[in-house]
């Protein structure tokens, strides 16, 4: 008898063998990789690409053993686990095939083979590395299952990554990072990030997720959503302090979208108002951070959300927070019962006719007679070369280069991370007279993929993650908060560069969601 017991309980620990090592797996992911560094920030990109692959490639040699010893002993009884997985993710593991099958082909014809594959022209995030976020994703859908504990370790260790960009803002270099920066330099980088943009992107993503499982969660109050509201604080301060703009895109993209799931039902409709009243808040706060500190970074006061708290206004501010606080309230008093259907369309014909007044304004500043009308707005609805930072230029030149493709390279681009080789055998003296430099990236993750790896691996990817938000979003609260963290994070890579800080969480909130709602249970 003793022996037979001794024989489940050995079983039973090889069995989780799988789970424990991805688990492992996405805490060093989570709590270790935004920290990891060699020479601070001037191998910042280099340290954390070499990072991933290491981890990576330890936990798929770990699996791949445990896979063979496990087939040779089991046959096709252990593969029945890997195949009901299939089978329940049909359409994402159609995408992913589809990106890396377009991604390969793209590599092989591309002018640049051995750039393409490794992304050393680029951001690193050539074909290897992109087979080795597909091998991440496919882990965590085997073998993972995010729970609470492992949510809240995710967002402690976001609320470190934000609250040292807010001291590096407040001027307190504790670690000594910018000491070794040139001077003037030195407010382009923060935290433990690295560059402002990447930053203000990583930001976002702690910030929607939060924000995401905050209004997903149930009625009563937990630990979580104290730990949720603490990191939506200090992430969206770090929005604004990050002198970014694509932070304002990530702060619209979060409260316009975000209504499609809170008003649903009534508690998490005054969940929404509440998160609006704090985001409210937040602007208070950077703006008496402004007055008194002395920091370097306030001088620059770039981004949107930073112009807006110099403003002043602070009892605009506070009304805006009363108000939406007062809303919020007024919900959870509410006695009837909450038809969405009325809300929902109701919020979405509203955001019908402000979405076509917009367009009829982005018109009337790029073809109207009087352009000059819009004064200070028109740096960001008139299009032209300087339009974001001479994003505009970037963009234009990156177009042209795309038409003139024949229809085979359309489909699979040039190869991965060769946009700036494209743009230096295209455009490099036009580009450097217009704006005085030379991009390597169009600071668009949508031109970029539709440039690098044609129309197939962008519909590819964007099919990809789009899959992996709808099954999210049919799950629980985390995989839910892992939607609207990928959806926010599209939303701000459409003015950022995609750099293996950011992309590979990015992954594990696809894998978190495609993690989701299965009945299938590891061995």
């Amino acid at each position: 008898m003793a022996v037979n017991e001794r024989k489940k309980r050995t079983k039973a620990v090889i069995d989780s063998f799988p789970k424990w090592v991805v688990r492992v797996y996405v805490v060093v992911l989570t709590v270790i990789f935004p920290f990891y560094e060699r020479n601070q920030y001037f191998s910042l990109l280099s340290d954390r690409t070499k990072f991933f692959k290491y981890c990576t490639s330890l936990m798929i040699l770990a699996l791949s053993v445990f896979c063979i010893i496990q087939i040779k002993k089991q046959g096709t009884v252990f593969l029945r686990h890997i195949r009901q997985k299939a089978e329940n993710n049909k359409t994402i593991l159609a995408f992913l095939g589809l990106f890396l099958l377009v991604f390969a082909f793209s590599t092989v014809c591309s002018e640049w083979k051995l750039l393409a594959w490794t992304g050393e022209a680029g951001r690193y995030q050539g074909l290897y590395m992109w087979l080795l976020y597909a091998a991440a994703f496919l882990c965590i859908l085997l073998y993972y299952r995010p729970g609470k504990i492992d949510f809240a370790i995710f967002l402690l260790a976001g609320m470190v990554v934000c609250s040292w960009g807010i001291f590096d803002y407040l001027g307190y270099d504790w670690f000594e990072w910018h000491k070794k920066v040139k001077v003037g330099q030195r407010t382009m980088f923060m935290s433990s990030i690295g560059n402002i943009n990447t930053f203000t992107a990583m930001a976002g993503i702690y910030f929607s997720t939060a924000g995401g499982y905050f209004i997903a969660a149930k009625e009563k109050f937990e630990y979580t959503d104290i730990i949720c509201i603490i990191s939506f604080i200090l992430s969206g301060t770090a929005m604004f302090i990050g002198s970014s703009d694509n932070a304002a895109v990530g702060v619209l993209a979060f409260f316009l979208l975000l209504p499609f799931l809170a008003f649903r039902k009534k508690e998490s409709s005054g969940r929404y108002f509440l998160l609006a009243a704090i985001f409210c808040c937040i602007f208070i706060i950077v703006y008496q951070i402004n007055i008194v500190s002395g920091s370097p970074y306030i001088d620059r006061q770039g981004g949107v959300l930073l112009r807006l708290c110099s403003i002043g206004g602070l009892k605009y501010y506070a009304g805006a927070a009363a108000i939406c606080f007062f809303v919020s309230v007024c919900i959870y008093q509410y006695k009837k019962s909450w038809n969405k259907k009325i809300v929902l369309w109701g919020y979405g014909g509203l955001l019908f006719v402000c979405g076509l007044c917009f367009l009829l304004v982005l018109y009337d500043a790029n073809f109207g007679k009087n352009p000059d009308k819009y004064g200070a707005l028109g740096r960001f609805l008139i299009f032209n070369d300087q339009w974001g930072t001479a994003r505009g230029m970037v963009w234009r030149l990156a177009w042209e280069s795309f038409d003139k493709f024949p229809f085979w390279q359309k489909l699979i681009g040039t190869g991965p991370e060769t946009f700036g080789l494209l743009m230096e055998k295209n455009c490099y003296e036009e580009m450097v007279s217009i704006s005085g430099q030379f991009y390597d990236s169009p600071h668009n993750e949508l031109i970029q993929y539709i440039v690098c790896m044609g129309i197939l691996g962008a519909a590819g990817y964007y099919g990809f993650l789009i899959c992996c938000c709808v099954k999210g979003f049919k799950g629980k609260p985390i995989q839910m908060a892992s939607a609207v963290g990928i959806m926010v994070y599209t939303a701000i890579s459409l003015v950022n560069i995609s750099v293996p800080i950011t992309q590979p969480f990015v992954i594990l909130l696809a894998g978190f969601c495609a993690a989701s709602c299965d009945t299938a249970q590891p061995l």
